[in-house]
């Protein structure tokens, strides 16, 4: 219970002296806003009291000097009653009070030297006033000035006292709350107060002046205004009347004294214009200068028209005056829709029926009267015959070296003979594009290369013993001979494209046969007849060579694969064959244009010994001496034929086409579709492998990667080959390929029609869907021509029913059927034609 007691005796000792600390914080909670208002000081918060109100700058240092005498009197600790607790304030009142001695002074000395600079800033500004006010003149532009800066320094009147005030104001709050003035500060309040005095009065004796000075200087004005106005109006109505409507005039006389006009004009427009900005100053009273202007673009538009009646002019005496073939139409034409377009921005702005422009548009019209016709006679494409006949259709002599000029051409009155000029400017037009078509056939045949492709070949080596007997013969070839004992490549260019260049000659020959029936060929007959000619023989002479190319290409490979199985007099008549075919060949190699084999005169460019007539006999001569050849190794041709037979339904040439045919299978369809009557088309495809050409030019360059995959009947019916048939073999060995490929292809179409056929149900034929619609409808279609006819055409359709009806007759599991899938075998190589014609017989019965 004492225990209790004395507890119960501590708990209010503590609550007594915390109550006691309690009431002592609360009297002096005055501490917390100093103690904030000294932490957040800095120069910023400083800088912001930069030109506040002076109260507002007094009270603010009032409440800091009283701040600073509270903390002097600040209790500096205090202990409670019961001696319990004690509080120690001596730490807050040594921070805050030099802090608050320092903002009281850093803001004294800002508002004190603030205050000096405004000081010294007003009186300044008021002495520069003062001293623009004193000037005073009784010159007009400088009144209007000095009326004009009276007018702002009034305005600027309060701002001045309201900048006076407040510096006074805050001399007093120095006087009254901190401290006496210094020298220097009284000094400077004294002189802004005497400025202050003196400004007022200069503005009040400057308004006295004004307000004297005013009336006489206005009327001065007004004067002058009207003088000046006056003579503007004469100058500018003497440039709308009198000599300057009259077109007669000498244009460049008139232009001088426009252009002194409108000098003098503009200058008294610019003095009228000071006149009237000094009026507006001095009484604010505006002018209506709408007539001036008026009359200023008048005597503008005057200056203009008269400009393009002097230049217009002159410039139409100058073409008038030019020869005729100088003349550049474009530009004329141009210029004249210049001057044109001029004169309708002009005539709103002129008097109707102003003489001068009607003259300038007469002129032109004049002028451009016939001048349509003049552009027809500018084209190029009238020759001297067509001026002749213009000028006999007009009654006119005709010089081939008169340069007549545009006058002599206007004096001939051409509206007269204007449908004359359009005939024979059409017929010359006409004649000129055929001229340049001509032109460009020609330069596209002079420039035109024959194609050439570079032909690779064994060179030939005879037995030593035919060999020594040729060199025996031929001494002079004795040193090249011995220098081919080995066998090595050697390399030449044959012709290409020939197809295409006799396309191009037909052509051209259809084009030169319209230019000669055509009326406007006149002086270029001889010229198209000449590249006719030069067509026949060039053709001519391509065929020639094409056929001479052909045969030695045929000859070249059967005596390569065996040389000495020929008598040496077959040998040698191939070798001199060869020999001449091939100097021809390398002297084509030397030039490849293809005119170059058309004659021309010695010393000529382009000539040589090989030409045109020549060069006919010698491949004339060369493709008889080549079928002779051939005669002699005619076994050669009927050993090939024998080797692959289906190449008796071609002729000779046609088989020597096939033999020498390049790497590209896709010439060889003609031959194809002779050999397999069946086929109308083959499918080629690239190999999987490798990249696939992407434009037809590498299509072109790759043809002989070309691989047949598949092929299409005469009716459209497709196939695909089971196997593709390979690129890279000759042409005899690729149609055996072909004939093989198709024929197995056939079989393992048929067998898999077979097995497909006997896995069916006996209900499920062909022929039971056949024989179960109308019978006699079907027999009567057997019995007609044309579906026979159809039949032989569509082997494959006949080689369906033929599988129905064979397996209708032949039951799966008898005998028969055995017998039958054994001679499913040779089935395929049944002519499809035969088959055909028994399933007709068949039908029919």
């Amino acid at each position: 219970e004492e225990i209790l007691q004395a507890i119960r005796k501590e708990e209010e000792l503590v609550n007594d002296a915390i109550e006691e600390v309690v009431d002592f914080c609360s009297g002096h909670e005055w501490v917390v806003e100093v103690h904030r208002f000294v932490r957040t000081w800095n120069n910023t918060i400083l800088a912001s009291w930069r030109g506040r109100p002076t109260e507002t700058i007094e009270k603010q240092l009032a409440q800091i000097k009283a701040w600073i005498e509270e903390m002097n009197k600040f209790t500096v600790s205090f202990c409670t009653t019961n001696g319990l607790l004690m509080v120690d304030c001596n730490g807050i009142r040594d921070s805050i009070i030099p802090k608050l001695d320092a903002i009281f002074r850093q803001l004294s000395k800002m508002v004190t030297k603030d205050l000096l600079w405004m000081s010294k800033n007003f009186t300044n500004e008021v002495n520069a006033l003062v001293e623009q006010l004193s000037h005073r003149s009784n010159d007009l532009k400088a009144f209007a000035e000095f009326m004009s800066l009276q007018k702002a320094t009034k305005e600027k009147v309060p701002a001045l006292q309201q900048k006076v005030d407040y510096i006074k104001s805050l001399f007093e709050m120095i006087r009254s709350s901190q401290r006496q003035l210094t020298r220097e500060e009284e000094l400077a309040e004294d002189t802004t107060w005497s400025s202050w005095e003196n400004f007022l009065l200069c503005l009040q004796e400057s308004s006295d002046y004004l307000l004297i000075k005013t009336p006489q200087i206005l009327g001065d004005l007004e004067e002058n205004i009207m003088s000046v106005e006056h003579q503007a109006r004469i100058i500018g109505e003497k440039a709308t009347k009198g000599e300057y409507l009259i077109p007669e005039n000498n244009p460049t006389l008139i232009l001088s004294q426009l252009r002194q006009i409108r000098q003098r004009f503009r200058s008294f427009l610019n003095k009228l214009d000071e006149l009237l900005k000094c009026r507006e100053v001095i009484c604010a009273r505006a002018f209506d200068k709408s007539k001036l202007l008026e009359l200023l673009r008048n005597i503008d538009v005057r200056y203009e028209l008269w400009k393009y009646y002097d230049v217009s002019g002159h410039t139409i005496r100058d073409w008038l005056q030019m020869p005729f073939r100088k003349m550049n139409v474009k530009k004329v034409t141009e210029k004249i829709g210049e001057w044109q377009l001029a004169a309708v921005n002009l005539k709103p702005a002129l008097p109707i029926d102003d003489e001068v422009f009607e003259s300038w548009v007469n002129k032109m019209e004049s002028f451009m009267k016939d001048f349509p016709l003049l552009q027809l006679l500018s084209n190029d494409a009238l020759k001297p015959r067509h001026w002749k006949a213009l000028f006999v259709g007009m009654g006119q002599q005709y010089d081939s070296a008169w340069h007549f000029t545009i006058a002599d051409l206007y004096s001939f009155k051409l509206g007269l003979h204007k449908e004359l000029i359009n005939s024979i400017c059409s017929g010359a037009v006409k004649e000129y594009a055929l001229e340049l078509e001509l032109r460009s056939l020609a330069k596209k045949w002079t420039e035109k290369d024959f194609k050439l492709a570079k032909h690779f070949a064994r060179t030939r080596t005879p037995p030593e013993s035919e060999l020594n007997s040729v060199l025996s013969r031929n001494s002079s070839r004795k040193s090249a001979r011995s220098r081919q004992n080995q066998t090595r490549l050697v390399d030449m260019y044959i012709l290409a494209g020939n197809e295409d260049l006799k396309c191009l000659i037909e052509d051209n020959r259809v084009t030169f046969q319209l230019m000669l029936i055509s009326p406007y060929v006149a002086d270029l007959t001889q010229t198209v007849e000449g590249w006719m000619k030069n067509l026949e023989q060039l053709e001519e002479i391509l065929d020639l060579w094409v056929a001479c190319q052909r045969k030695w290409l045929y000859l070249s490979m059967v005596f390569d694969e065996n040389i000495g199985a020929y008598e040496k007099t077959v040998l040698c008549r191939f070798e001199e064959v060869d020999r001449r075919f091939k100097e021809f060949m390398h002297s084509v190699g030397r030039d490849s244009k293809v005119l170059s084999v058309l004659a021309k005169k010695r010393g000529e460019k382009g000539y040589r010994e090989l030409q045109g007539e020549a060069l006919r006999s010698m491949l004339f001569s060369l493709l008889k001496e080549e079928e002779d050849l051939l005669k002699s190794v005619s076994h050669k041709m009927e050993k090939i034929r024998e080797d692959f037979p289906r190449l008796y339904f071609l002729s000779d040439d046609e088989a020597l086409d096939v033999l020498i045919t390049s790497n590209d299978p896709r010439k060889l369809m003609p031959v194809v579709r002779k050999c397999f009557h069946g086929i109308q088309s083959i499918t080629f495809s690239f190999p999987d492998e490798g990249a696939k050409p992407n434009t037809a030019l590498d299509a072109a360059l790759n043809a002989h990667l070309l691989q047949v995959t598949g092929f299409v009947g005469e009716f459209g019916e497709t196939m695909a080959l089971s196997e593709a048939i390979p690129a890279g073999m000759d042409s005899q060995t690729w149609l055996k390929a072909l004939e093989k490929s198709m024929k197995t292809t056939l079989m393992m179409n048929f067998t898999k029609c077979l097995i497909n056929t006997w896995s069916r149900t006996e209900d499920d034929t062909v022929v039971s869907d056949f024989v179960e619609k109308d019978t006699s409808f079907y027999l009567d279609l057997l019995d007609s021509t044309s579906f026979s006819l159809a039949l032989l055409s569509c082997p494959w359709f006949c080689l369906v029913l033929l599988r129905s009806f064979l397996f209708s007759l032949f039951q799966p599991g008898s005998p028969r059927f055995s017998l039958f899938l054994l001679g499913s075998h040779w089935l395929y190589l049944v002519p499809l034609g035969l088959v055909s014609f028994f399933l007709v017989l068949l039908g029919a019965t």
